[in-house]
């Protein structure tokens, strides 16, 4: 997000990710691959060689963090060009694109792109999610689809399509909680959680073999992803114009191995929940390169509309394009905003600008409480429906405020009072600029609720194995 123009003006204007309402310039696919808890700092040639290669050859953004740590909150984000709180995609289960939203699945289809979407993660079943889909195909709760099997089905969607140009999101579960892989680790994240709460510390946590054990697990999904994704680039490649398919890849958010005290995601915002790969490939239409500038999900959905010159929409974006003429666009100094906002267990929201990071929390728990507020979510809902229980507000006054040095403490691990470059006020400025601006061009979100599909023993039984229950 930029300080200038104002928030509200950069989001309402007629921005460079707003096109002209021409066809697309890319013929041939555009397909968008998007993985759960997926860290930056994960992909290697190692154990990764596809997508390493992949990012070598196009345009790969080296600075990229999620708008989010929840997944559902990021990807909303991603699709709709507009950050939580401004697009109402804000809370555990209800946070999905606003109904005002428009969604690059509905722009594609505006363009008269085949759509289809491919998930083996069944959060993103809502109706938001969905919206502007021709071909869907979600995993229900309690569904295990391996990584292949998303591959083979994405194939399907891509030979179905004939000579149609086709916009296909595929999105993969893993590497996301519970890490099991071929052999579960002698030790879950479900474990570790039990004895946080109950106070364990040391190797009585959690001793660096169970630990390993976990990564390992996690290290070997992420490889099985890479591997599908190869499957899946066959398939791209036996298309009739394979050189102008457009690949955008990314992870909706990263995942905590204890760094901070918790393992999982969506209760912090620390770099290891945030830093996301992220790379656009197209031969002959993007140049090899990777860039460094300060970027994020939301800058996605304008990056595309920008290329691909799909139809001006009605709200504009808060991101930016990132792509011009096949090569990074220059951007001004910016500052990018990422939020975690579940009024039921956690408000937060941290500004990231020239290697400082900003985190004011409205709603804050330890790691030994998480446990517990996790556990009592359905009831606390519930009460708030009833009229029982009064919610924190969406922005409230913050009561724990950090600010760390990215450039020479990237793991945060010693908060700084002061810095003599950039102040904590003039980033709470960043925060109360986006207070105003959401509470005069914020889309509303949906009334938290206690989801049908997830309210029996089997739902609850899904919801915790992925760690959000």
């Amino acid at each position: 997000m930029n300080r200038a123009p104002a928030l509200g003006a950069l989001a309402l204007a007629a921005c460079s990710g707003c096109a002209d309402g021409g066809s697309p310039e890319i013929s041939g696919d555009v397909v968008l691959i998007t993985v759960d808890a997926l860290r930056a700092d994960h992909l290697s040639p190692e154990l990764t060689p596809t997508l390493s290669r992949l990012a070598g050859e196009g345009l790969s953004f080296t600075e990229a963090r999620a708008n989010s740590s929840h997944p559902l909150q990021s990807t909303a984000t991603l699709l709709t060009g507009l950050l939580p709180t401004r697009g109402g995609s804000i809370g555990l289960l209800e946070a999905e694109p606003s109904k005002e939203a428009e969604t690059l699945a509905e722009s594609f289809s505006s363009a008269q792109l085949m759509t289809g979407l491919v998930s083996s993660q069944p959060l993103l079943g809502g109706a938001g999610f969905r919206r502007g889909y021709a071909d869907i195909q979600v995993a229900r709760p309690g569904e295990v689809w391996s990584a292949d099997e998303v591959a083979s089905r994405a194939s399907e969607v891509l030979e179905d399509a004939g000579a149609r140009p086709c916009f296909l999101h595929v999105h993969f579960a893993d590497p996301h909680e519970p890490h099991v892989a071929s052999e579960a680790p002698t030790v879950s994240f479900a474990d570790l959680r039990k004895r946080i709460a109950a106070g364990a510390t040391g190797d009585e946590l959690c001793t660096a073999a169970e630990l390993e054990a976990l990564r390992a697990a996690y290290r070997a999904e992420i490889s099985a992803v890479d591997a599908a994704v190869s499957a899946l680039l066959r398939s791209i490649h036996e298309r009739a114009n394979p050189d102008g398919t457009l690949i955008v890849f990314t992870s909706t958010c990263g995942e905590e191995f204890l760094e901070h005290g918790y393992v999982g995601h969506s209760w912090t915002l620390h770099e290891e929940s945030l830093r996301v790969p992220l790379f656009f490939h197209a031969p002959g239409r993007i140049t090899a390169s990777e860039d460094a500038q300060n970027v994020s999900l939301v800058d996605v959905a304008p990056s595309l509309a920008a290329l691909l010159h799909l139809p001006e929409r009605r709200i504009g974006f808060d991101g930016d394009a990132l792509v011009e003429d096949g090569r990074p666009r220059a951007l001004e100094t910016r500052e990018t905003l990422a939020e975690l906002v579940i009024r039921e267990r956690c408000v937060l929201r941290a500004v990231v600008t020239e290697g400082v990071k900003f985190v004011s929390a409205d709603v804050w728990h330890e790691p030994s409480d998480r446990p517990t507020v996790s556990a009592s979510y359905i009831e606390t809902v519930r009460a708030a429906a009833e009229g029982e229980l009064e919610l924190p507000e969406v922005f409230g006054e913050p009561t724990l405020e950090l600010l760390y040095d990215l450039r020479n403490d990237p793991a945060e691990l010693t908060p700084l009072s002061a810095m003599s470059r950039v102040s904590k006020s003039q980033l709470r400025a960043v925060l109360e600029d986006y207070r105003e601006y959401c509470a005069a061009h914020g889309l509303a979100p949906q009334a938290a609720q206690v989801i049908p599909s997830f309210s029996d023993s089997s739902g609850a039984d899904a919801l915790e194995a992925l760690g959000y229950l």
